[in-house]
């Protein structure tokens, strides 16, 4: 096979859709959309065009504000810096997120934590679900933001987002509650009607890299990263990247229109690649809880005894075929997985670990030769254990 690419949820492909519509703005409606004449209104519009897809796309109301960032991270930061630096004296509050977040999350906290902020890291179960209990326990009168991720990025579990946020809410309604939807969108059923700032990126489902959105409830303020011309209602100036956002457009419109089709396509890969797997390989855990817990199948974790990740996964790649050992976001840092501690695997097993993540595009053809290939891998480092 030419290319089996399985690193889906670091990120996807571009639909042909989406590059075209890249170009023609890029060629055709490439005024500054700010500007005041007719061409920089009819640039303009797209702007209105995908906020109005990216709601309904979230299934929540079109009253909320559509910030355009860079991505996923740049989104989090605002939501997660914007809020705190309303506040004079950062240690009077706190703020809470959980064991299993992206890196961007994980990060900001730490940031913030540097800073004499009292953060709190609420534990997973051995499934990564979040104690919920422990999550309520820890808000009081001084909590301002609580940070979860909804579809978990290295092991796919999907948090009850819709309860967790009724809780918070319930024990302090003026927390603020970032979701991190990054891996959710066109992937999992969409359960954020009361939360108050979510995360995203277009590369996570075919639109380009390089822009993404907070999502807010109206009532919001945030403190801007940036400061300049007012753009976007003064949430994020700069010249607005409306190539990139039509892109985005049309990534939405085709999520949106193969969301039922495409979620079928993940579980039946998922499936198959678990059956095949326990036909053909020996001494293997897989991490995601698919018969304990919620989770989405696009992502497949499994750890290998006695192999080490990266190896494999270069050893994979002299066949065309890609995967990764963890996060593309983190996977350079040489750092043990805390994401896979969180939830009880061993340090030896975690070393041993690939994430095989799907999209609409992979066959159960290339599964077959990925386990083939795989199997011989195995095999290989295997022998060379022996005589080591």
């Amino acid at each position: 096979m030419e290319e089996i690419y399985f690193d889906n949820a670091a990120t996807t492909v571009c639909y042909e859709e989406v590059s075209k519509e890249v170009n023609r703005y890029f060629l055709k409606e490439y005024a500054n959309p700010s500007a005041v004449h007719k061409k920089g209104f009819e640039a303009g519009k797209i702007l209105k065009e995908t906020k109005d897809n990216l709601l309904k796309l979230l299934g929540i109301d079109s009253k909320r504000r559509v910030i355009f960032t860079s991505g996923a991270s740049e989104s989090v930061n605002l939501a997660v810096k914007g809020t705190l630096a309303k506040y004079k004296n950062l240690e009077d509050i706190n703020i809470i997120t959980t064991d299993i977040e992206h890196p961007c999350v994980t990060n900001t906290f730490r940031y913030f934590e540097s800073l004499n902020v009292n953060t709190k890291y609420i534990t997973v179960n051995e499934f990564g679900v979040v104690n919920i209990d422990e999550l309520i326990n820890s808000i009081d009168e001084h909590t301002k933001l609580v940070s979860i991720i909804y579809v978990n990025n290295e092991f796919g579990v999907v948090q009850d987002i819709e309860n967790i946020i009724k809780k918070i809410k319930e024990k302090n309604e003026n927390v603020l509650v970032h979701i991190d939807a990054t891996q959710a969108v066109g992937k999992v059923d969409m359960r954020l009607k009361e939360a108050d700032m979510i995360s995203l990126s277009a590369h996570k489902f075919h639109g380009p890299k390089g822009v993404g959105a907070l999502v807010l409830k109206e009532n919001i303020t945030l403190i801007p990263l940036i400061h300049g011309g007012g753009q976007q209602e003064s949430f994020r100036s700069g010249t607005i990247n409306t190539p990139l956002i039509a892109g985005f457009n049309e990534a939405i419109k085709i999520t949106y229109k193969n969301y039922k089709e495409n979620k079928n396509i993940y579980k039946e890969l998922f499936e198959y690649a678990v059956k095949k797997l326990n036909e053909n390989i020996k001494d293997f855990q897989i991490n995601t809880p698919y018969e304990k817990a919620d989770i989405s199948y696009h992502i497949l974790n499994v750890s290998f005894k006695g192999i080490k990740g990266e190896v494999l996964l270069h050893m994979l790649e002299e066949y065309n075929i890609y995967v990764s050992v963890s996060s593309a976001c983190s996977s350079r840092n040489n750092s043990v997985n805390t994401i896979l501690q969180a939830i009880g695997v061993e340090d030896e097993l975690i070393k041993g670990t690939i994430r095989i993540s799907f999209s609409e595009f992979n066959t159960k053809e290339e599964i077959d030769y990925f386990i083939l290939k795989l199997k011989e891998c195995i095999n290989r480092l295997n022998l060379l254990n022996k005589y080591k």
